[in-house]
């Protein structure tokens, strides 16, 4: 089974490859279904089957991601560091590994915030330690406001034990990245499918650490 949907374009999904995108079991699929949170239609032998559309729909209103594959716009990142150089590198290798993605970069929590309403990314690379506004604090205004609760974030830091690298585990990051920071690791991350289902993984303290 493809995760990025690939070989489900031009017909409807299957519960199981619903699940797996969401990270959940069939059965729940099956629930959200009977309960009227999911639109479905059902085959003579009792099989469900979603149409693209109606998952979409789900995704949104549950500010879950919208697959790729499922978009012809761009994935737009924003890059967060007060380190130039990695700005430089991670911007470059992204937008050269990327697939036509937009790759914008901002050196403090300010420029962060201003960035993230203008530019609307699908993703923020965060650096925990960055003057102004540290990473926990722009985490935190990211859940404040309505436009920006489904960016996905990962962050990046020096000192992954620090007292601010746990803060993150309640705040919504899916994953946190110890410099000096493996790219394929990163590019994997940042090619995953889901991830904000990781924000109810990471409300119980279960932030994944690279």
């Amino acid at each position: 089974m493809n995760n990025d949907f690939s070989n489900s374009r031009g017909r409807p999904l299957t519960t199981s490859e619903v699940a797996e995108y969401c990270y959940v079991t069939p059965k729940a699929v099956k629930h959200w279904i009977s309960e009227g949170k999911l639109k479905a239609w059902q085959l003579p032998g009792g099989h469900y089957r979603i149409e693209r559309e109606d998952f979409m729909e789900f995704l949104t209103k549950y500010k879950l991601p919208i697959p790729e594959t499922f978009s012809t716009k761009p994935k737009k990142i924003l890059v967060a560091d007060d380190e130039p150089v990695i700005l430089t590198i991670l911007q470059s290798a992204l937008e050269k590994l990327g697939q036509g993605w937009i790759v914008e970069t901002a050196s403090d929590g300010f420029e962060t915030l201003v960035k993230l309403g203008a530019l609307k990314p699908d993703l923020l690379l965060l650096d925990i330690f960055m003057p102004k506004l540290n990473g926990v604090e722009v985490c935190k205004r990211i859940q404040e406001m309505p436009e920006t609760q489904r960016v996905r974030v990962i962050a990046m830091t020096g000192n992954p034990d620090s007292d601010a690298s746990q803060q993150l585990s309640s705040l919504g990051v899916e994953c946190i990245f110890t410099k000096p920071l493996d790219l394929k690791k990163l590019l994997e991350a940042i090619n995953s499918p889901l991830r904000n289902s990781s924000r109810l993984e990471a409300a119980q303290g279960r932030v994944v650490r690279v």
